[in-house]
């Protein structure tokens, strides 16, 4: 058929029906059902985690620096730097493992509200 439809299925099958599947687009979907305020409060809440995360990928430069100056570290201060800022993302990758089993255990919400906690 026409109008995003495909038959799927050569016909033959001795009377069965023939599946119909219906393609649309993601903004076809969107304009169907629309926003609630739930979409809109959890694109705004997202938004604000994605934006912290890139704040703190930012700043790491400057306090990765500063921790090693605090420390007393400076004497190899390019390594310690580099120690610290993958000391922050090892944290990341064992926070994403972590929160990956409780969201699987416990669901995505209390997962996801326990990490912006």
């Amino acid at each position: 058929g026409g109008g995003g439809e495909r038959e799927e299925g050569g016909g033959r099958g001795g009377g069965l029906p023939v599946p119909v599947v219906v393609v649309k687009s993601v903004n076809q979907l969107s304009d169907e059902l629309g926003w609630s305020w739930y979409q809109w409060r959890l694109f705004f809440v997202t938004g604000l985690c994605v934006s912290a995360e890139s704040i703190e990928v930012t700043l790491l430069s400057f306090i990765s620096l500063e921790a090693t100056r605090e420390w007393g570290l400076e004497d190899h201060a390019g390594f310690w730097a580099d120690t610290v800022t993958a000391a922050v993302f090892v944290g990341q990758i064992l926070g994403c493992i972590i929160f990956g089993v409780l969201a699987d255990r416990f669901g995505r919400l209390p997962a996801f509200m326990l990490g912006i906690s």
